[in-house]
């Protein structure tokens, strides 16, 4: 079967024996490619990962002719980069490589060049033993069952036949993405505001010095802004309190206004306090919600499963409407396509503007819609976040979990609560229960052999009757020391 120049069929392969895969199939997520590399993901193995992504791209959409393709910053990134552009070009497609970048500057190449699909080397915030592969085609992530069709194309071989070969050209995009962003915030510049950034030795450092550059930042403070694969400070996972110390401690040293950390490829982000509190994700949702919901009655904004009933109580509040989807960005992506929905977020930090850009998450993007947010308001950041009631909340828990036995448990705590009388069970997204004291959340991780769970409560007696009672359900499952320690004082 053909498909204009290119000859080859996806049915024949899907249908054929598969062959022995190198790859393990634990790297074929939910939401994009990803694995230790060496174990998980052989490098040897990549070019014929890269010729079955050409593949899939090929057949799903025959107009696909180029390509975006960039990295982070991991020491076998550049390997895996010249392999999978190699695939392509052997594939008939031309690429262009923008080298090392954040993952939302991929995605700005796929709305700004002439290009219909891109690629992304990455694993996100994974520690440095990980890589993997982000999907771009037109301008929707490739995922879910998507991604199953690639590992089936993986593992049966296939590959494109073209009779032309694809040309590689080289691009630095991210001076276009700075100047796109400056005259989007051109009232930020000059901002006197002192705000603290930790990169994490990310992929957002080089953009935001650029752009800081750009818009005469004179009080702004970069901590880990070169990028280093090795991450030798700290895992770039700005959600999770041990990653965040030294922003913590330049923040209690100095005068800064906020704190800010990003994740290793960009497209998340999270905010500290000037006294070291680091504001959850789905707080900072409703700190962003609040002027865009007010300036547009009636307007939509989506949350995950994951996020706290407050979020939900206060958009109903402001007249707004708040729409619940199963966590991770493509579910938010795709919910946003509803009739006037202006944010959508998550507690992981990502976050979604459907009001002035292009709808894709970008963590460096959020940051400027916070500050723009504090400079036109003239509040602190503790001020903004007042209007976010003070309930006993956990951080998000990731007790570690072999990826075969999460969703056994997972159903295991399912049957447990659907049989009480007092519980309100929810399964959009694992296990979401309501109690008179308290709610939680239980859920299989996407992105890692973890469990992932939260917890909230009005009082800590409830707070603290609930984590007993998670304790005890999973204690014979994973290890729930962490939850047993936290006792929940400092979030009443």
């Amino acid at each position: 079967m053909g498909k204009g120049q290119y000859f080859f069929c996806v049915a024949c392969v899907l249908g054929s024996v598969a062959m022995v895969s190198g790859i393990n199939d634990s790297i074929f997520r939910q939401y994009d490619i990803r694995g230790v590399v060496g174990s998980q993901l052989p490098l040897n193995e990549v070019s014929r990962l890269g010729r079955a992504v050409a593949a899939y791209l090929i057949d799903r959409d025959s107009s696909v002719k180029k390509v975006v393709l960039g990295m982070d910053g991991r020491t076998h990134s550049p390997q895996m980069r010249d392999d999978i552009a190699r695939a392509l070009v052997d594939s008939g497609l031309d690429v262009i490589s923008i080298g090392v970048c954040s993952t939302p500057v991929m995605y700005f190449g796929t709305q700004t060049l002439d290009v219909q699909a891109g690629l992304m080397v990455t694993a996100s915030h994974n520690t440095k033993e990980y890589n993997g592969l982000k999907i771009r085609l037109g301008s929707q992530t490739v995922w879910g069952e998507e991604i199953q069709k690639i590992r089936q194309l993986y593992q049966a071989g296939a590959q494109v036949e073209s009779p032309r070969k694809g040309l590689i050209k080289e691009c630095d995009i991210i001076p276009t993405y700075v100047d796109y962003l400056a005259e989007q915030f051109g009232q930020l510049n000059g901002m006197t505001l002192p705000v603290v950034f930790d990169c994490g030795n990310g992929t957002v450092g080089p953009a935001l010095a650029q752009l800081a550059k750009k818009l005469n930042w004179a009080h702004a403070t970069m901590l880990y802004a070169e990028v280093d694969g090795s991450y030798p400070h700290h895992e770039a996972d700005p959600t999770v309190e041990k990653n965040m110390l030294d922003l913590r401690a330049k923040l209690r040293a100095s005068t800064a206004a906020i704190g800010i950390g990003f994740d290793g490829d960009g497209d998340r982000m999270a905010a500290m306090t000037p006294a070291g509190r680091l504001i959850p994700g789905d707080e900072m949702l409703a700190i962003l919600a609040q002027p865009l919901v007010q300036a547009r009655p009636s307007a939509g904004v989506v949350c995950d499963v994951s996020c706290s009933q407050r979020v939900l109580d206060l958009l109903s509040e402001w007249g707004a409407r708040g729409v619940m989807v199963p966590t991770g960005s493509p579910h938010i992506k795709k919910a946003m396509k509803g009739e006037g929905v202006v944010l959508g977020g998550e507690i992981s930090g990502h976050y979604i503007f459907g009001d002035r850009f292009f709808g894709f998450d970008d963590g460096l993007y959020a940051v400027l819609r916070l500050l723009e947010l504090m400079v036109q308001s003239g509040k602190t950041i503790d001020e903004l976040a007042s209007v976010y009631p003070r309930w006993c909340s956990s951080p998000i828990f990731r007790p570690a979990c072999a990826d075969e036995k999460k969703k056994e448990i997972v159903e295991e705590v399912r049957a447990f609560f659907e049989q009480r009388n007092d519980a309100q069970v929810a399964t959009i997204d694992g296990v979401r229960v309501t109690l008179p004291y308290g709610s939680a959340i239980i859920r299989a991780s996407n992105t890692q052999p973890a469990l992932s769970m939260r917890f909230e409560a009005t009082t800590l007696e409830g707070f603290a009757r609930l984590r007993d009672e998670l304790a005890i359900l999973l204690e014979t499952h994973v290890d729930v020391a962490p939850l047993r320690l936290f006792d929940g004082g400092t979030c009443c």
